[in-house]
């Protein structure tokens, strides 16, 4: 993580189970995005959610970037290395909508969006 940034971790207790939260604080005026990572991007991040700072402003791309330098291992899984995008290898929802609906990258984040990211399987 760059010199500027810190990690906090919070434990929050929802239905007597405890899900292990973590948070990125950058030093700027930030907005938190509530992400949920389903199967192997569950695996490979070891928590199941992640309450996410970025900075106000930012885009599902900014929200990824920051994932995966929080959590190499989900970039691993998550991003194709020969097109350098997630949209081979999952499904992300913001708000309930799929990303391609929206503006893909681009589609702009608020204060309390939800992410879920979906792994997609390939095979025959």
């Amino acid at each position: 993580l760059p010199a500027s940034a810190r990690l906090q971790r919070v434990l929050h207790s929802e239905d007597g189970k405890d899900l292990n939260l973590y948070r990125l604080w950058r030093g700027f005026v930030a907005v938190q995005v509530d992400v949920r990572l389903m199967g192997g991007l569950r695996e490979a991040a070891g928590v199941p959610e992640i309450a996410l700072a970025v900075e106000e402003g930012s885009s599902l791309g900014d929200a990824i970037g920051a994932l995966v330098e929080l959590f190499p291992a989900v970039g691993d899984a998550l991003i194709d290395g020969v097109l350098g995008s997630y949209a081979p290898n999952a499904l992300i929802l913001v708000d309930g909508v799929e990303a391609g609906n929206l503006e893909g990258e681009a589609t702009p984040l608020r204060d309390g969006s939800t992410l879920v990211l979906l792994p997609v399987t390939h095979g025959g």
